[in-house]
C-alpha cells in the first residue's frame, strides 16, 4: 500500500468518525448551512439598496463566499483544539498512521 493509500484511508475513517459526532449537534451543521444564505439575503435584499444596489451585489458573492470559508475554518480549528484538549490526537499519534491524516479528516465542527 503506497503513502497516498494510506493517507487517504486514514483521513477518510478519521472524517467518518467526525461526521458521526456531527450528528449529535444538528444545530452547527444547520448554522454553518444558513448563515451564507442569510447574509445574502440580508444584505443584498434588505440593506441592498442603500449600499450601491446592483453594483454591490457583484461583489457581494466573493465576499460572503470568502467569510462563509473563514468561519468554517475556524469551527475546524476549535474542533481540532477540543480534540486534542480531550487527548483524541495523542491516541491517534500512538497508531501507524501518518499524521496529516489528523489535519485531512478534520471537518467542520464545533
Amino acid at each position: 500500500m503506497t503513502a497516498v493509500q494510506r493517507l487517504s484511508r486514514d483521513s477518510s475513517i478519521i472524517a467518518w468518525r467526525n461526521l458521526l459526532n456531527l450528528r449529535r449537534t444538528p444545530g452547527s451543521v444547520i448554522a454553518a448551512l444558513v448563515q451564507p444564505v442569510m447574509f445574502v439575503l440580508l444584505l443584498a435584499y434588505v440593506f441592498g439598496g442603500s449600499l450601491g444596489g446592483a453594483e454591490y451585489r457583484t461583489f457581494l458573492m466573493g465576499s460572503i463566499f470568502a467569510q462563509a470559508v473563514t468561519f468554517n475554518a475556524a469551527f475546524t480549528a476549535l474542533g481540532l483544539a477540543h480534540d486534542m484538549d480531550k487527548g483524541i490526537v495523542d491516541r491517534f499519534r500512538s497508531l501507524p498512521m501518518p499524521a496529516m491524516a489528523v489535519l485531512l479528516g478534520v471537518p467542520c465542527q464545533t
